[in-house]
């Protein structure tokens, strides 16, 4: 539809980046442009109520996550740099279904299209689509816009253009899905390459920045991304760059270093290197979102470890948090989830428990800790490797199979990596029981036998054990509170007609018995 009056308002101000994360070739190369963030660090704002045992969770995610929802794209090209990819390409991109990419687009690496990557990523929360627009022309060169600057110096001027070039043909009103007065999700996407591949400062480097455009549709354009056309060649472009970008819209920061001195959640997380994760590392299978983003965006509901729990989760869209004290605001805590090479993570440097260590009072993830340095400088959501080794901290790989913790591996406050907080040790244990189709977890938060969490074992514990013991998950007043699994070779069991026993798998030589528990039989006797 063609307008006959165009009213379109700018106000230039200071672009603050959140940048697509280098190529890892560029590694040591090239560093992202970060210029000064401005309050972009969101925030769970989690409060547990012990009595009740919920969870709250207050969640301010910058635009619509779950739904149906439709985003707008523009397609911008220059008299120095014209396009050499047709439009219905990004609708195959952004929209398509079920394409053989290798097949249509002849040495494309996609798994999928956005779409598909985000309904999977949401379990079917959200179904995000785009309308893509043009090839507009715009009013001056490329070398003009990018500035020997990865285009960042005058990006703002670019995203301006582009709307005023396609605002007479775009109803921008229709990508306002919640009424607020800003359009949702809105694409620039620009002829050439991309600095983040290329490497060159004569290149626009992708990323989500802020500007405000009042269109003549009553709408504004706060927010925009912008990223390439290709890489190399026509009909080459990958979609992770474009879902990690995105993902800022969401409201969702970098995990990645953007100081460059380590790897930060390295391929483990779309919002860090895994948006490269793919055939030839090149992003078309990007890595699924990491349990802190998840559970920030509502696409994942954790499940709070009590004192003695156990779990069973299904792969990747279940989370438990462990934390060592129910205070009345959580910033510091674990999540733990379940990853398996499936999907669109099939990419990933190796399938297991991943663990995150969590500070909200951190806003992002530029200071690395290990043993030997400052423990109040850390990320603010780090994970937790198996190995030991440190390895995305030191920028000695972005991630490898033995980050995850496997069958049979024990997370205490005594192993290394330990379940300790930065400044303050812990009674948090995990043990991975058993990894198959689902993950079977067993998690405690206190002393061995101290079921009502009050830092010791006497009467009280004895009487609450009592009262569960038996329960399963179809009694009525089972509790998995007060579940018990094994946890450093000790486990408790039933034995003869109403009776328990502690049972050892080795020898305990009596100088090392700390405490003698008495159990109580289902009858009278004390036993």
């Amino acid at each position: 539809m063609r307008k006959t009056l165009l009213l379109i308002f700018v106000v230039f101000l200071t672009t603050f980046t959140l940048a697509m994360p280098p190529h890892y070739s560029l590694q040591d190369r090239v560093i992202p442009p970060h210029l000064p963030e401005h309050d972009i660090t969101p925030r769970l704002g989690i409060t547990f109520d012990p009595t009740t045992k919920t969870l709250y969770l207050l969640r301010a995610p910058k635009a619509p996550v779950s739904g149906s929802v439709r985003g707008v794209a523009l397609l911008i090209d220059f008299s120095d740099k014209p396009h050499q990819v047709e439009t219905d390409f990004f609708n195959d991109l952004f929209n398509g279904f079920g394409i053989d990419w290798a097949g249509k687009y002849q040495g494309n690496t996609n798994s999928g299209s956005v779409r598909e990557f985000f309904l999977w990523s949401s379990g079917g929360t959200l179904d995000l689509t785009f309308d893509v627009y043009g090839w507009y022309r715009a009013p001056k060169a490329y070398s003009e816009y990018v500035f020997d600057d990865y285009g960042l110096w005058k990006i703002s001027e670019l995203v301006s253009d582009a709307i005023k070039a396609a605002d007479p043909y775009v109803d921008f009103s229709r990508y306002d899905s919640n009424g607020d007065g800003v359009v949702d999700y809105f694409l620039l996407i620009h002829a050439g390459s991309g600095a983040e591949y290329t490497g060159s400062s004569d290149d626009i480097w992708s990323h989500q920045g802020w500007v405000s455009v009042s269109t003549d549709d009553g709408v504004e354009i706060n927010k925009y991304v912008t990223a390439p056309e290709l890489w190399e060649k026509p009909e080459d472009m990958t979609i992770g760059v474009y879902c990690h970008e995105i993902g800022h819209l969401f409201g969702l920061p970098d995990f990645y270093d953007t100081d460059g001195s380590s790897y930060g959640l390295g391929y483990w997380s779309l919002m860090a290197y895994g948006a490269w994760s793919g055939k030839d590392g090149m992003g078309g299978s990007p890595s699924g979102l990491d349990a802190w983003s998840k559970v920030f965006l509502g696409w994942a509901e954790p499940l709070v470890a009590g004192h003695h729990s156990r779990f069973d989760l299904a792969p990747f869209n279940e989370v438990v948090m462990v934390f060592k004290n129910a205070d009345d605001t959580l910033k510091e805590y674990f999540l733990v989830e379940y990853r398996k090479k499936e999907s669109f993570d099939e990419y990933l440097p190796g399938e297991g428990i991943l663990i995150y260590h969590v500070d909200d009072d951190k806003g992002s993830n530029n200071q690395e800790w290990y043993p030997g340095l400052d423990p109040t400088n850390h990320y603010r959501v780090a994970l937790e490797q198996s190995d030991g080794r440190w390895d995305l901290e030191h920028k000695a790989n972005p991630g490898d199979e033995t980050d995850v913790w496997k069958i049979g591996s024990r997370f205490t406050p005594d192993s290394t990596p330990s379940s300790n907080y930065y400044l303050e040790r812990t009674r948090i244990y995990v043990e991975v029981e058993e990894l198959t189709e689902r993950a079977h977890l067993n998690v405690s938060t206190s002393l061995l036998g101290d079921f009502t969490g009050d830092g010791k074992v006497d009467a009280k514990d004895l009487a609450l054990f009592s009262l569960h013991w038996g329960e399963d998950e179809n009694s009525p007043n089972w509790d998995p509170l007060y579940d018990i699994g094994p946890r450093e070779g000790f486990s408790l069991a039933p034995y003869e007609e109403g009776e328990l026993i502690i049972e050892t798998p080795r020898k305990v030589d009596e100088e090392d018995l700390k405490i003698l528990i008495q159990l109580f039989g289902l009858g009278d006797e004390t036993k």
